[in-house]
């Protein structure tokens, strides 16, 4: 059974990643390109052009905490604890961003209704509806992570977590560099696999101790997360046209590995303190909640007010929000959700076994 006890730091580097992210959208990618910002901060946007990096902490941590969580429960608790961590801020969030869009009316921004109640599952790319918010496509990967993770519960083979770890790696070599069926790019999501392939190593050494096989899915994690970077760099520079560095890319990511190599072994206690639950807790509502609605507080008080005082305002808007969908919508709404769906999986699970029991008795009464 994995060790109880609760990261602290990673609700530090959490809100790190949160905060890259917030300010990457609001200093860089907002004015540089698709016309979200009319406001430039250049040399606010010059730092955190990078900050974009913070989604890949996300994904690295995500594989260190999902696998903790799984290694305790099994597939149905699985389920219900995603579920009720996932939904109920997403609900409130997507349905704030829809009525702002609604609202507000700018060419950059639209949805329809039926757009809305797609997206409200999650799975609305899966399906070809447009995100209300592009910062849900983070979430469609999330969710083919824990697919694999519930698969392995299922078949009740999550003790070979370091086989299935060390064959998704080798599958992520081949489709990166050779290509593959598009139902296992789908699936093995090589482009990001080595982000939580190297989270859930990171765990396993912290969990069980170093041995030379961890440490060779750390380091060719590292290779496909590097990869990767490799890769996207055209699609970045086009995309903002303007030049990224990859040096600058790969040491931030380097440093991630770093900072997770030393969690693993231990060595981050100094960072681990209580306090920092309170800035942990707000990092998921804040991603879901910041980039449109951000967006348009910008945009409409650009020429009202001085733009480093209206970023301070818009952020600390935005973290206040945040605390408000955790404390009044979270906190409130996901017992409710558990409760409902352990009712449900519960009942399930009864008229299965009820089920089975006839068709047994059938079989014996036909021999």
């Amino acid at each position: 059974m994995a060790e109880k006890y609760r990261f602290y730091e990673i609700d530090l580097f959490r809100f790190l990643a949160a905060m890259s992210v917030v300010m990457y959208h609001y200093t860089y990618r907002g004015f540089a390109a698709g016309d979200y910002s009319p406001i430039e901060f250049p040399v606010m946007g010059l730092i955190f052009k990078y900050g974009y990096l913070g989604i890949d902490l996300f994904f690295i941590i995500s594989g260190f905490v999902i696998l903790m969580t799984a290694l305790n429960r099994d597939s149905s608790h699985f389920v219900i604890s995603r579920v009720i961590r996932l939904y109920p801020a997403y609900w409130f969030s997507v349905t704030l961003t829809f009525i702002c869009i609604l609202i507000y009316q700018g060419p950059q921004y639209s949805a329809t209704f039926q757009q809305y109640l797609v997206n409200l599952t999650m799975i609305h790319s899966f399906v070809g509806v447009k995100h209300i918010d592009a910062v849900y496509w983070t979430l469609l990967v999330e969710l083919r992570f824990y697919l694999l993770i519930f698969l392995l519960l299922m078949i009740k083979q999550i003790h070979r977590i370091q086989l299935f770890l060390f064959v998704w790696t080798m599958a992520s070599v081949v489709l990166n560099n050779f290509g593959g069926p598009g139902f296992l790019n789908f699936f093995l999501i090589p482009a990001q696999s080595g982000y939580f392939i190297a989270g859930a190593v990171f765990f396993l050494i912290r969990h069980e101790g170093m041995d030379l096989k961890k440490l060779f899915l750390v380091l060719t994690g590292f290779l496909l997360v590097l990869q990767h970077a490799y890769v996207d760099l055209p699609n970045m520079n086009a995309k903002f046209n303007t030049e990224f560095s990859f040096e600058i890319i790969a040491t931030v990511l380097f440093s991630f590995f770093v900072l997770f190599f030393l969690v693993s072994l231990k060595k981050t206690y100094l960072l681990a303190r209580p306090s920092f639950y309170y800035v942990g807790i707000l990092t998921y509502p804040l991603y879901l909640i910041h980039q449109n609605i951000g967006f348009m507080l910008l945009t409409t008080f650009s020429e009202a007010v001085n733009k480093y005082i209206l970023l301070m305002l818009v952020v600390l808007l935005m973290v206040l929000l945040s605390y408000f969908i955790h404390f009044f919508i979270e906190r409130k709404y996901a017992p409710v959700l558990k409760s409902a769906m352990t009712r449900a999986f519960n009942h399930f699970s009864g008229s299965s076994r009820v089920v089975w029991l006839r068709l047994a008795q059938a079989r014996r009464g036909g021999r």
